[in-house]
């Protein structure tokens, strides 16, 4: 898996699961496998399983949440990283990316609340302030998202400064 042989790591892992099939960590990284390959369903079927074996597995929550949002489930993928946050409430990109999944339901302000949240456990990431700039723009927060496009452009986002002209004027 880590030499990116995906395809071989599945063979592996499926392999280890004849011989052991309650082998959490194979199933959870086949279903990792799976994702890498864009192979959504198989990986969402994996992450199943891994979640059926241990209901506390916050990675695997995540991760298909991950499957679902690649899938345009969003509902599903803020079912399961709302699960995931709820077991490790700390953790930025788990707001991110539920806020993106809210994004593409036209939930702007729940996106916002979600990206805010990031932002507060981690003022380092620019695209948390660029997505929030985006979702504020959406709800004619301008002079808000405005801001937020001025910080993605402090932390390093160089698409940041094509929208601050196009629309902070």
């Amino acid at each position: 898996f880590d030499m990116g042989k995906y395809q071989e790591a599945i063979q592996q892992y499926t392999e280890c699961l004849k011989h052991d099939p309650k082998f959490i960590h194979a199933l959870y990284n086949r279903a990792n496998s799976w994702f890498e390959l864009q192979n959504y369903g198989n990986a969402l079927e994996d992450f199943s399983q891994t979640i059926k074996m241990d209901s506390t597995y916050y990675d695997a929550y995540f991760d298909r949440g991950s499957a679902h949002y690649k899938m345009n489930h969003f509902h599903e993928a803020i079912s399961d990283i709302s699960k995931a946050l709820s077991y490790d409430p700390k953790e930025p990109n788990g707001y991110y990316d539920r806020g993106n999944c809210y994004f593409q339901i036209s939930k702007f302000s729940d996106a916002i609340a979600d990206y805010t949240t990031a932002i507060g456990l981690n003022r380092e990431n620019p695209d948390y302030f660029f997505n929030r700039a985006l979702a504020e723009f959406n709800i004619e927060l301008n002079d808000e998202g405005c801001r937020d496009l001025e910080a993605a452009k402090k932390l390093g986002d160089d698409e940041a400064q094509g929208y601050i002209k196009e629309l902070c004027k």
